[in-house]
């Protein structure tokens, strides 16, 4: 198309469609295969927040702060019906929030094997 030609606007159109087709396609595939985000969405969903994104509405912060106190008393007086991996799951979008982090992803918290190591050595000393 010519520099001077007006795009039409049945080409702007089309073309914001097909950036919301790919965001969406993008979203999809990041959710089915990132199992951190795809937890945070479905514990947001069981408290009632389908769709919440970061930072989370102050409704969304309290019900996970409940959530995390009523999980913590479980833990601490052995409830059977405690459940390890959803209060792992509700710290961590809590941690999130205080830290105003975006949703949790499993490619942010993978390192290598030699970078946690690395965390507990101490420097050597030279003389």
């Amino acid at each position: 198309m010519p520099a001077s030609t007006p795009a039409s606007p049945a080409l702007h159109a089309f073309e914001a469609a097909l950036a919301e087709a790919v965001a969406a396609f993008g979203d999809r595939l990041q959710r089915s295969t990132d199992p951190i985000r795809r937890s945070a969405e479905s514990l947001l969903g069981r408290l009632g927040f389908e769709g919440a994104r970061f930072p989370l509405p102050d409704a969304a912060r309290t019900a996970l702060t409940r959530e995390n106190e009523r999980l913590r008393r479980a833990a601490l007086r052995g409830d059977a019906r405690y459940d390890l991996n959803r209060h792992i799951a509700v710290r961590r979008l809590l941690a999130g929030q205080e830290a105003a982090l975006p949703m949790p992803s499993i490619r942010e918290t993978r390192r290598s094997g030699a970078e946690l190591n690395g965390r507990f050595r101490t420097p050597c000393r030279t003389v």
